[in-house]
């Protein structure tokens, strides 16, 4: 899995700047930092600007996003850090897809017994 950021800024840039070329909504954008994922610097009147650095960053997790990871899992890749946490999370998916499919079963046979009650 390649986690460029082509399509991040090599300047400061404000949120309606980077949210449509990351592709993603100003929203999300706030989101990640109500997360912790990310941290922007304010400007005049409290508009939120995103260094070179952090726009990298944002690219990487909308990537990780679209490869379905949920924001619980980049938060470990972020907390470990590098290609380790990336790795160290993926291995760990089959378990965590393994474990959800297990509820799902239980689930279903629950709600197929209340069904037949």
């Amino acid at each position: 899995m390649t986690l460029t950021a082509s399509r991040a800024p090599a300047v400061d840039c404000s949120i309606q700047d980077l949210a449509p070329r990351l592709g993603v909504s100003a929203r999300t954008l706030r989101f990640y930092e109500e997360r912790g994922l990310i941290k922007s610097t304010r400007g005049r009147g409290g508009a939120r600007h995103y260094d070179p650095r952090t726009a990298d960053r944002v690219a990487r997790i909308v990537t990780l996003r679209r490869h379905g990871l949920s924001l619980d899992q980049i938060q470990q890749v972020v907390d470990a850090g590098g290609q380790d946490g990336l790795i160290s999370t993926l291995e760990a998916i089959p378990d965590d897809q393994a474990a959800r499919l297990a509820e799902l079963e239980r689930l279903i046979h629950r709600l197929s017994s209340q069904r037949a009650d």
